[in-house]
């Protein structure tokens, strides 16, 4: 018998009129959409460039409208070079914009040091705005899932 406070997450699932019951432990499996994408992108060496860029596009749009902050053209003047100023636009592009706009970020760069660019963008975004325990909370909770 388990002590006050224990618990265990299930999954029962049938298919074809049989049902299996699926224990998880203390690791509750129902995730929501946002917590899905930090999934997505702590695994993001599986992905192309291009789909890690849409994960952290989708990431800052949904937390920055939930959280309300708005995001200005002062935070770009906060990163040290160009470069990462135009990752940033970028990145930002799809908050304050409608979603079925196709964003103009034309931005190239080799293969071998993008994602690493762009991870590196994306962090110092939520520092930046005063949110880097947001970040940092995230990627604990996403490589705790996996390990």
């Amino acid at each position: 018998m388990k002590a006050a406070g224990d618990y265990s997450f299930y999954i029962i699932r049938r298919n074809d009129n049989v049902s299996a019951v699926e224990e998880f432990g203390i690791e509750n499996p129902v995730l929501n959409s946002y917590e899905l994408l930090w999934r997505e992108l702590s695994n993001a060496e599986n992905n192309s460039i291009l789909t890690t860029q849409n994960i952290m596009r989708q990431i800052l749009n949904h937390y920055f409208k939930v959280v309300g902050k708005s995001v200005n053209e002062g935070l770009l003047q906060k990163f040290e070079n160009t470069r990462e100023q135009e990752i940033c636009r970028s990145l930002l592009s799809r908050i304050n914009s409608e979603v079925h706009r196709m964003p103009d970020d034309l931005y190239i760069e080799p293969q071998n040091t993008a994602a690493e660019t762009y991870f590196e963008v994306f962090r110092k975004i939520f520092t930046l705005m005063g949110h880097q325990e947001h970040y940092e909370m995230m990627f604990r909770e996403q490589e705790a899932l996996v390990s």
